[in-house]
């Protein structure tokens, strides 16, 4: 055990506050006792956890020769830190007659200890006199940090790392005696050297690997065995191994399905024909629609805020053929060639109370349809864009995107068209299985096209991701072989538009969910 020299606070002129003035006799003649304790206040200082230090105050009477000091207890308050060499109990003291008792602090805590020395007396000045004591425990703490530490789940097959910091959170050194981890599928990735000292505030991070070898719940421990006062701590670790599930997606098809479609027209003066040649073929197309389904529903944007200029058409607009026609000559502006930006803000824009409400059915095939003689120049990515349309649809397959615009690389130069490639806008049509037509050809022989693509679902995404090889379609109890595609990047199988399911049709997909390991 160290030595310890304890700080007594010694005791000035001022003294007679603890009971050192003299004072006039009692009426029975005898002189009232003085309580004296000495010293006034005890510092034990610091201790390191383990040791122990002891410290003496003297309890006096400095009444007059006649007095008798009673002193019914002396009492520790505070932290248990704080103890009797050997209780006091009552005694009684002549004047200037001292009895001496001893006190030890032994610390177990890293803190500060506060207390008080409380001797009670018929002392009548100071019946309880109270004598302040303190002193601090120097221990190591150990923290363990995540406790518990969560794997979440985990493929049977894989690994997953993940940190745990030792910590010492003291007032002193700490020592790690051992480090060991336990539980099925959990191991250290290093090896820890022991003893291993950490300073006050230092820190040891170490990684925990779960790697499971079935389904189910994992649980570990890290134990660290240390010269902390607890001795040892346990830090849990809990993982979930999981193997891939079997899903089955289906599909109703509907008959006379909705179909929203949104027009968006270049107003440049060099689309002119285009615009007419648009309009004129509007017959054609709604009746290719009509034999598809008659469940349409039409907008056309043009101008720079996105909205529509005469509204939302279906079969029940009045006259609806020459309301289209007007609507695609109708508007323009600044944004004329950023057909992307102009129609992203469009879709954005019919919810309630906004310019295009009433356009969007939850359940309808979104198609969107750029006419353009220009490349389109909106300011950002064209992913962006495409991101801020599928938005829209709670499922993004629900969205197709086609366009009449320049082909690609050069674009094209006729009698009537001189057309710049349609770029931006065809990197959006192949990201959504739309159709391409160039504006230099007699598209207007074409739109049929638009149309059966604006009916066609020939896309269907899965709601988990899918092993390639794990996918099979079946159409109304069927194996279908031939005809699709399973899109890994789109997650979703992609049939032929050729063979595409027709409305009433019921499509299952069977596959194995993916799992991928952790990174």
């Amino acid at each position: 055990m160290r030595s310890w020299t304890i700080m007594l606070l010694p005791c000035l002129a001022a003294c007679s506050e603890w009971g050192l003035g003299r004072r006039l006799s009692g009426g029975d003649g005898l002189a009232p006792p003085v309580v004296e304790v000495t010293p006034g206040a005890l510092d034990f200082g610091a201790l390191e956890g383990g040791e122990v230090a002891s410290a003496t105050v003297s309890v006096r009477n400095a009444g007059e020769p006649t007095s008798v000091l009673a002193v019914e207890g002396v009492r520790i308050e505070g932290p248990g830190a704080f103890s009797w060499v050997e209780e006091p109990g009552a005694f009684s003291l002549p004047s200037n007659e001292t009895r001496s008792l001893g006190i030890v602090f032994a610390p177990a805590t890293p803190a500060e200890h506060t207390g008080a020395i409380v001797v009670v007396s018929d002392d009548p000045d100071h019946p309880e006199l109270r004598v302040p004591i303190v002193g601090n425990g120097l221990h190591p703490e150990l923290q363990i940090t995540p406790d518990p530490l969560v794997f979440g789940a985990v493929p049977v097959g894989c690994d997953a790392e993940a940190a745990v910091t030792l910590r010492n959170i003291g007032t002193w050194p700490l020592t790690l005696d051992a480090v060991v981890e336990e539980g099925e599928g959990m191991r250290l990735v290093e090896t820890v050297v022991t003893p291993l000292t950490l300073a006050r505030g230092g820190e040891q991070v170490l990684h925990v690997r779960f790697s499971p070898t079935r389904a189910g719940t994992f649980t570990g421990a890290l134990r660290v065995r240390s010269d902390e006062p607890d001795g040892e701590r346990t830090a849990a670790q809990i993982g979930e191994g999981v193997v891939p599930l079997e899903r089955v997606d289906a599909f109703d098809l509907p008959v006379d399905p909705p179909a929203d479609l949104l027009f968006f027209v270049d107003q440049s003066w060099s689309m002119r024909d285009d615009q007419v040649a648009l309009g004129a073929n509007f017959d054609a197309f709604i009746d290719r629609m009509d034999t598809g389904t008659p469940n349409w529903r039409l907008l056309v944007a043009n101008s720079d805020n996105a909205c529509t200029e005469l509204g939302v058409i279906d079969r029940a607009t009045p006259a609806y053929a020459s309301v289209f026609r007007t609507a695609v000559q109708t508007g323009g502006g600044s944004r004329t060639e950023s057909g992307l930006m102009v129609v992203a803000d469009a879709l954005e824009q019919t919810g309630p109370g906004a310019c295009n409400e009433g356009f969007l059915r939850d359940d309808a095939l979104l198609h969107v349809v750029f006419v353009t003689d220009e490349s389109d120049q909106s300011p950002g990515a064209w992913e962006d864009y495409l991101a801020r349309m599928q938005a829209v649809k709670a499922d993004p397959t629900l969205f197709r995107a086609s366009a009449v615009a320049g082909p690609l690389p050069d674009g094209c130069t006729t009698l009537t068209n001189d057309a710049q490639p349609g770029r931006r806008y065809s990197d959006v049509v192949a990201a959504t299985e739309g159709v391409f037509l160039s504006i230099c050809d007699a598209w207007s022989d074409s739109v049929t096209l638009l149309a059966d693509a604006s009916i066609r679902r020939d896309v269907f995404g899965l709601t988990a991701p899918a092993d390639p090889a794990s996918v099979r379609v079946e159409r109304n109890g069927m194996t279908a072989t031939l005809g699709w595609r399973y899109d890994p990047e789109r997650n979703a199988v992609v049939f032929e538009p050729a063979l595409a399911p027709r409305e009433g049709e019921h499509v299952e997909v069977r596959y194995t969910e993916a799992l991928t390991c952790p990174e």
